[in-house]
């Protein structure tokens, strides 16, 4: 990790989440739907949401296989599932470029620039998620990279943010923590971390503006 200076209000550190966040392509359920026409849709993502969604909690623990997260979703919405294909697209949608939320790029630049520690803490999958985090150019971003499933814990429980502060070497209130889901900032809060809550399915150039005014409202950006 590189020395990070210690601003006027204390934050050290920027932690930021990864999916709808820094990266913004579909997550596995919209990848699922795809294969079902618009009819069927709505029916599907309702028996998704009763019965695979849950699911999702353990495999990015680690408790279940990529293998079986995707037969169970066949089985409740009644298709044949091809896993390795599914799992082709969700690597897909990781790394490529055109999915990369570029004008958080240009803000972590700036904070490294200022000698501001950037961080990732992420919910995701390793199968998934290795070839974005072996790229230089995202391990230069950020350091360390935490996933869910290496490590056996995910947000919002206490443990992983608790592992994210050991880590880093710092105290709660010497992080800022970034994500687009509220329960996982709202434990960060109850930890002793600043957050921000990133507008989630709104537009991206508005939820970059957003984020960069709280940046700058918490001196870790200039205000130019």
């Amino acid at each position: 990790m590189q020395n990070a200076k210690t601003p006027q209000n204390g934050i050290r550190a920027v932690i930021f989440d990864f999916g709808d966040v820094y990266n913004l392509s579909n997550g596995p359920g919209t990848v699922f739907m795809r294969q079902f026409g618009r009819a069927e849709r709505e029916e599907k993502r309702k028996l998704w949401n009763a019965e695979v969604k849950p699911l999702w909690r353990r495999l990015t623990k680690g408790e279940i296989t990529t293998e079986e997260f995707w037969a169970s979703a066949g089985l409740a919405c009644g298709v044949a599932v091809d896993p390795a294909e599914m799992n082709r697209e969700m690597v897909h949608g990781q790394v490529s470029e055109r999915f990369r939320n570029r004008g958080l790029v240009e803000m972590i630049i700036q904070l490294k620039k200022r000698g501001i520690t950037t961080a990732m803490l992420t919910n995701n999958v390793k199968g998934w998620f290795d070839e974005w985090k072996m790229k230089d150019e995202n391990r230069e971003l950020f350091d360390p990279i935490i996933a869910s499933q290496e490590i056996g814990m995910r947000k919002p429980d206490e443990e992983i943010y608790l592992h994210t502060f050991s880590v880093l070497g710092l105290q709660p209130q010497e992080c800022f923590f970034i994500d687009d889901q509220a329960d996982n900032v709202e434990a960060g809060i109850r930890l002793g971390m600043p957050g921000f809550v990133f507008p989630p399915k709104t537009n991206v150039e508005h939820a970059n503006w957003a984020l960069k005014r709280k940046l700058k409202e918490l001196e870790l950006l200039g205000r130019g």
